[in-house]
């Protein structure tokens, strides 16, 4: 007799062991669900960066570009206004000469 109490005991206490398990089991798949959830919205964000990323990628290397054309224009510009400075020196310097030599033959 003593020893079918033990028995009853031992499970009862099984049985208490199985429904904790079964506990922490739901636990864990609740768990699971919810990393789940978050890697896959960490994925959803890494995509999203990747996109970003090229998109200022692509920015940058067409930001660059305008910026090498405007100093291609600023240097052309700034090459123009030389050679007018030389134009409007060589004119006034023949103009000078002119003049001069006009005021040589009326003398």
């Amino acid at each position: 007799r003593a020893n079918a109490h033990a028995e009853e005991q031992r499970v009862a206490r099984l049985e208490s062991e199985i429904a904790a398990t079964r506990r922490s089991l739901a636990a864990l798949y609740a768990g699971e669900s919810l990393v789940r959830g978050a890697y896959n919205n960490v994925c959803s964000e890494l995509e999203n960066c990747d996109a970003e990323i090229a998109a200022a990628e692509q920015k940058l290397v067409a930001l660059q570009a305008r910026k090498d054309e405007a100093g291609r224009a600023a240097a052309a510009k700034k090459a123009a206004a030389s050679v007018e400075r030389v134009r409007v020196n060589v004119h006034n310097a023949t103009a000078a000469v002119v003049t001069s030599q006009t005021t040589v033959r009326v003398s």
